[in-house]
C-alpha cells in the first residue's frame, strides 16, 4: 500500500513540475522590451526533418503592434545560405501571406534603444500584424489574434542543432498580452513543438491541460486508495 501511496505521489508531484514550456518565456512590462537572447534547439535520435517558424502577435487587439527580431540562424547539417538575411531579403525563408516582415539594418524599440543584428549588418524585423494567429497561444493559454510569421527549412542529423537569435519589442500594454513564439512542423505540415519566447505580461503562468489532466489523475488515484484503506 505504501509503494501504491508513492508512486500516486510521485504522478502528482510530476505534473506539478511538468509545466516545461511555460518557463521558457521571457516576460516584459508594458512597452518594453528583452534585450538580444539565444535559443538552441538540438534534434534527439531522429534527428529532424521540416519547417522552422516564427511567430510575432497581438494579443486582444489589432491596434499596437508588437515586433520579433531574428538574426544569426544557424544548424549544424548546413545552415541556409541566407543565415544573417545578408543577402538583404527572405531568400530561403517564406513570409506569411498577409505578414508584415521586412529585413533591416536597426530597429529602435519603444523607449528609444536601438538594436542593431548580433552579425553582419541586417537582420529580419516582424510586426504583429494582418496575418491570423488564433492557432497560436501565448503563455496564459490565449490564442493570438493577428501577426507575422516566417518560415524555413531545416534538416538535423541525431543530436544536430538549430540556433537563433532573438529580441522581442513589445508595442503594447497590459492586459493586452501580446507573445511571440518558435515552432517546429514536421513533414505533414503538423505542428510537433513549440517553445514561447518574449511575451508582455506578469510572469503568472497556469498550468497547461496537460499537468492539469496529469494532476487531476494523481488527486483522483490518492482519494481512491484512501477510500479504499477506510473501507
Amino acid at each position: 500500500m505504501k509503494k501504491a501511496l508513492l508512486a500516486i505521489v510521485a504522478v502528482a508531484v510530476i505534473a506539478l513540475g511538468s509545466s516545461v514550456p511555460a518557463a521558457a518565456w521571457v516576460f516584459v512590462p508594458t512597452y518594453e522590451d528583452t534585450g538580444w537572447q539565444t535559443y538552441t534547439y538540438t534534434a534527439g535520435a531522429n534527428g529532424f526533418q521540416g519547417t522552422a517558424g516564427f511567430v510575432v502577435s497581438d494579443q486582444g487587439d489589432t491596434v499596437l503592434s508588437s515586433k520579433l527580431l531574428l538574426d544569426n540562424l544557424s544548424q549544424a547539417d548546413g545552415a541556409t545560405t541566407n543565415a544573417g538575411f545578408e543577402l538583404g531579403n527572405y531568400t530561403d525563408y517564406t513570409l506569411g501571406p498577409s505578414s508584415d516582415g521586412t529585413v533591416v539594418g536597426t530597429a529602435t524599440a519603444y523607449d528609444g534603444t536601438v538594436y542593431s543584428p548580433t552579425e553582419g549588418t541586417l537582420m529580419s524585423l516582424q510586426v504583429a500584424q494582418s496575418d491570423g494567429t488564433s492557432s497560436f497561444f501565448n503563455a496564459y493559454g490565449n490564442p493570438g489574434t493577428d501577426g507575422s510569421i516566417l518560415e524555413t527549412a531545416i534538416a538535423l542529423l541525431e543530436g544536430g542543432s538549430f540556433s537563433f537569435n532573438w529580441a522581442f519589442l513589445a508595442f503594447d500594454y497590459t492586459p493586452f498580452e501580446d507573445f511571440s513564439l518558435f515552432y517546429l512542423k514536421d513533414e505533414t505540415g503538423a505542428i510537433v513543438y513549440t517553445y514561447g519566447l518574449g511575451q508582455l505580461g506578469h510572469g503568472n503562468v497556469i498550468p497547461e491541460p496537460s499537468t492539469i489532466l496529469l494532476l487531476g489523475a494523481g488527486l483522483v488515484g490518492l482519494g481512491l486508495w484512501a477510500r479504499r484503506k477506510v473501507i
